[in-house]
């Protein structure tokens, strides 16, 4: 009958351990996440806001040698990260691709002027800087007019605002539900453990003495659970450079050092943390919670 009782106390405890750790990895994941996210912010800002470009369209009848004249021209302002000279033909195929051919097909000319793309360094696309670099712009010979996508240089902070925002919202909920099932498995924990408890108190054994033992396993499944977690992030980083190359311009490796250590180290606070408090509660409380 014992034994039976044992076995099904282990199975119990392994079921727990495990559920524990699958929790407390999605609570550390989702805060590698935002960490990623928050600490390359202004990296990841930064690139959106430097492949935003603003268009300078050029008057009718300029030539294809003057218009990349001009685009040489602007492209040595202080300002200017690059420009690129666009004619009628590529222009229209632009917008073939993106509205397809029957809608061209209603003009007898291209409704498409030439033009040339220009991208700024970052610190230069903000609304006040922005609306001086197009004034600067529609002053130079045969530019007809300058248009900008402000609206979606606005849209990227808000973005990540939001994303901020539900990430730690979902980290929260997740914390509470792991802090529950760490300290539901070191009850357990305690309770196979609660003979050589006993033991340890009779000898005058400390309390720290005590709980060091289970803080250590705490700690183990806490550094598990952070593992699991940096193994996850590092796949889908991997796994979103091959699909998008440019990702080394955006994510440091410095802070990415910082955000696994931090996750670890996370982990393994949690869980420490999690098994002193409900090893001080057992054992202020004696041994009637111990062997209750």
């Amino acid at each position: 009958m014992v034994r039976k009782q044992n076995k099904v106390l282990r199975r119990r405890i392994a079921g727990s351990s495990v559920s524990s750790v699958i929790s407390i990895s999605l609570v550390l994941l989702l805060v590698g996440v935002a960490a990623v996210l928050f600490t390359n912010a202004g990296q990841i800002e930064n690139y959106f806001k430097e492949n935003i470009h603003i268009t300078a369209f050029l008057k009718k009848g300029v030539s294809e040698k003057k218009g990349q004249e001009l685009s040489l021209k602007i492209e040595k302002e202080e300002f200017v990260k690059s420009a690129r000279y666009v004619s009628v033909q590529e222009g229209t195929d632009e917008l073939v691709e993106m509205l397809g051919e029957d809608f061209v097909d209603v003009f007898a000319t291209s409704p498409v002027p030439s033009s040339i793309e220009i991208k700024l360094y970052s610190q230069y696309m903000q609304a006040d800087s922005l609306a001086k670099v197009m004034k600067i712009v529609e002053r130079y010979p045969n530019v007809e007019s300058v248009s900008s996508q402000a609206a979606m240089v606005e849209s990227i902070g808000y973005a990540m605002t939001k994303a901020a925002v539900v990430l730690g919202v979902v980290v929260i909920l997740l914390l509470f539900i792991s802090i529950v099932l760490i300290s539901n498995t070191i009850r357990l924990i305690v309770y196979s453990d609660r003979f050589s408890i006993r033991t340890m108190q009779l000898v005058g054994a400390s309390k720290g003495f005590i709980s060091r033992p289970f803080a250590r396993k705490a700690a183990f499944m806490g550094l598990g659970s952070g593992l699991i977690a940096c193994g996850i992030i590092a796949g889908a980083l991997y796994y979103a450079y091959t699909l998008f190359p440019a990702l080394p311009e955006l994510l440091l490796w410095r802070n990415l050092a910082i955000t696994a250590g931090g996750v670890l180290l996370l982990g393994m606070l949690i869980c420490v943390l999690c098994a002193q408090r409900v090893m001080g509660r057992m054992l202020k409380s004696g041994n009637n919670e111990i062997y209750g």
